[in-house]
């Protein structure tokens, strides 16, 4: 029997967004090698079809056979997105930022593109049941539809604790983790093939002063739900706070 997580309170979850076929091979290995010195094995957004030129770094031919590997190896997978190309000017439940890939899209069409989603990495042999919306962008017709295709978890939302809607546990995941003022879970979202030598030393940092409060998303899965009211309040509150600190620091840019 799996021996039960003990740091359940503030844990850490790390997540590493946009890996497909066109990644930057050389930085994704450095962060999976630094994340080895932590025991971490941090859940992997695979994106599908990707049709995202700004994240093409060149080509990389046995990117699926290595993905099956690490799922082999205990790698978590989340399928992220289905192209990774926003398509809507929409604001989604949990983000200001009016782009999106999912929000606004009908019920019928998010279903169909989620399925064309779902076969790809299936047919690549990777299997998953939790989801990862590019730009923290989603709406409800878009839970609806993971639901009904057969996912039971998103990493995403913005309250402290884990939260069922619509039949998806929301395990959350802060667009802007350094805004993370302490207390229930926190998840980091790291972007190897764009992110700075500055972001990942602060990354770095992070791990090792809290070292044991890092779990994997396997365990996180577990974590018990809270209220969705008060969950939804948490969020609207850290949208509130997200977009003043945003402004204030714009303003003294400017200055």
């Amino acid at each position: 029997m799996e021996q039960k997580h003990k740091r359940t309170r503030n844990p850490i979850i790390i997540r590493i967004d946009d890996v497909c076929p066109y990644m930057d091979l050389a930085k994704f290995e450095k962060y999976i090698h630094a994340m080895k010195e932590f025991g971490v094995k941090p859940l992997l957004g695979i994106i599908p079809l990707c049709e995202d030129e700004s994240i093409n770094y060149g080509q990389i031919e046995d990117f699926w056979s290595m993905m099956r590997q690490m799922q082999d190896d205990g790698y978590p997978i989340a399928m992220h997105g289905v192209n990774h190309v926003y398509c809507t000017q929409v604001k989604g439940l949990v983000c200001d930022r009016k782009m999106s890939e999912f929000s606004s899209l009908s019920f019928e069409m998010q279903r169909e593109k989620l399925m064309r989603g779902k076969a790809a990495i299936e047919k690549e042999g990777i299997y998953t049941d939790t989801f990862m919306a590019p730009g923290h962008s989603y709406d409800r017709n878009t839970l609806r539809a993971l639901k009904d295709i057969g996912f039971k978890y998103i990493t995403d939302g913005r309250s402290k604790k884990p939260y069922m809607l619509d039949g998806i546990k929301c395990i959350p995941a802060m667009a802007a983790w350094r805004l993370h003022f302490g207390g229930g879970v926190l998840t980091i979202c790291l972007h190897p093939s764009s992110d700075t030598k500055k972001n990942f030393d602060s990354v770095m940092a992070l791990l090792k002063k809290e070292k044991n409060k890092v779990m994997s998303f396997k365990e996180a899965k577990n974590i018990k739900n809270a209220p969705y009211f008060w969950c939804r309040v948490q969020e609207k509150v850290s949208m509130k706070t997200t977009n003043m600190l945003s402004a204030m620091l714009r303003f003294v840019k400017r200055q």
